[in-house]
C-alpha cells in the first residue's frame, strides 16, 4: 500500500502560485487575441503554446461571450518539481474551468517554472 501523506503536506510556494496565476492569465489574453501567441513561449511548452494558439486562430466559440477574465486558481504540488492548477474564469455572466499542469525547469524558454499540459472547457 502506497502511503502519500507526504505529497499532501507539501505546500505551494509562492513563486509556484505566481507563476500559475500569471500563465494561465496569459493563456486567456493569447486565446482572446489580447496578446500574440510569442508572449506565452517564455512561459509554456512548445505543444501548450501550438495549442492556444490554434484556439485563437479559430475565433473560440466562447469569445463572442465577451472577455475571459480569470476568477480562482489553486495550485496543488504533486511532486517538488511539480503542481496540479485549477481555476475558472469568466465570458460575460458564464463561469468556464482551466486545469495546468506545471514543472519546474521543464519546456519554457526561461528558468523556474513552465506550463507544460492544459485543459479547457
Amino acid at each position: 500500500m502506497h502511503d502519500d501523506s507526504a505529497l499532501h503536506d507539501e505546500k505551494v510556494t509562492p513563486e509556484a502560485r505566481r507563476f500559475a496565476e500569471l500563465a494561465l492569465r496569459l493563456t486567456l489574453e493569447v486565446m482572446d487575441r489580447r496578446r500574440v501567441p510569442a508572449q506565452l513561449r517564455a512561459v509554456a511548452a512548445p505543444a501548450v503554446v501550438d495549442v492556444v494558439q490554434s484556439i485563437a486562430r479559430s475565433g473560440h466559440a466562447g469569445n463572442r461571450l465577451g472577455t475571459a477574465t480569470l476568477e480562482r486558481v489553486r495550485v496543488r504540488p504533486v511532486r517538488s518539481d511539480a503542481a496540479e492548477v485549477f481555476g475558472t474564469y469568466t465570458r460575460g455572466h458564464r463561469v468556464f474551468a482551466i486545469a495546468a499542469r506545471i514543472e519546474r525547469g521543464n519546456g519554457a524558454r526561461l528558468p523556474g517554472w513552465a506550463l507544460t499540459s492544459l485543459r479547457i472547457a
